[in-house]
């Protein structure tokens, strides 16, 4: 199996990223597991591959196959301190993570010693890790400019069907994502949420809780860079919305592509732009 599968041949405008819809994990990997933490193989973002697939016929779309536990493709492929101890508290920082969702030990260990070494996670990072942001890049420069890369991943929050995010303004910019991707997904049906760099959106109305949450991992961070035309948002979706209506969310998303494509046009970077200029802190 490779690293990485890209899906759709198209060269346009449009990279979707999928990281964590895989559920693969080498045969080597699995042996590390302890014997209660098979069900954690499992651990994936539900119906992400589904809706991505709906992105095929109008640009690349890249779905890491490996599971979540072998290496977190959205995190910085850097190993540092939090990757070497085993504090429950950084879990959610590791590069791979330790316990499940119960707070029982993923991997074998021998007492006092951490489970993972530096270099079993320096070994995962180049033989899984780095090839799919080695792909990533390259779709993104065969993509041309201005371009956009939506990382899009599933959620548990049951009440808004679709979280936005751009680091707080910074991989796509305010204008973007609340001046045009928001109002379409409003327009829609859909309960959407965008957590710029203010506190409140466009109407005075507070940040939902959720949106602050989920306002942009690693990926968008890292590659968004709207003042040389590289807009990256994250789409988190409620899988309680996709659940209860998946074809709908799939007929959604399948009409937004067409006007990403719209949008980046009247996008192209100004020289000198800056994400989200003029906004507050």
């Amino acid at each position: 199996m490779p690293a990485d599968r890209c899906s759709g041949c198209r060269r346009g405008a449009l990279v979707v990223s999928v990281p964590h819809a895989g559920t693969a994990v080498p045969a080597a990997i699995r042996r590390q597991l302890a014997p209660s933490a098979t069900a954690a193989t499992g651990r994936r973002d539900l119906y992400a591959a589904e809706l991505a697939e709906t992105a095929v016929p109008h640009g690349q779309v890249l779905m890491a196959p490996w599971a979540r536990l072998v290496v977190d493709l959205n995190r910085s492929g850097t190993v540092t301190d939090v990757d070497l101890t085993t504090v429950p508290e950084h879990e959610n920082e590791r590069l791979v993570r330790l316990y499940d969702d119960r707070g029982q030990a993923l991997w074998r260990s021998t007492l006092g010693r951490p489970p993972l070494t530096r270099a079993e996670l320096e070994t995962r990072l180049q033989r899984y890790y780095v090839p799919y942001h080695g792909a990533l890049v390259e779709a993104l420069a065969a993509a041309g400019r201005p371009c956009m890369l939506v990382d899009l991943h599933t959620m548990a929050e049951p009440v808004l069907d679709l979280v936005i995010g751009d680091c707080r303004g910074r991989a796509a910019g305010v204008d973007f994502c609340e001046g045009r991707l928001v109002p379409f997904f409003l327009a829609a049906g859909l309960r959407v949420a965008y957590a710029g760099p203010r506190a409140t959106d466009r109407q005075g109305r507070p940040v939902p809780a959720a949106a602050v949450r989920q306002s942009g991992g690693f990926i968008t961070g890292r590659y968004g860079d709207p003042a040389q035309g590289v807009y990256a948002v994250q789409f988190e979706f409620s899988r309680h919305s996709c659940q209860r209506d998946l074809a709908r969310l799939q007929r959604v998303l399948t009409a937004f592509w067409a006007f990403a494509a719209d949008s980046l046009r009247v996008a192209s970077p100004r020289p000198g732009a800056v994400a989200g200029a003029g906004e507050d802190g």
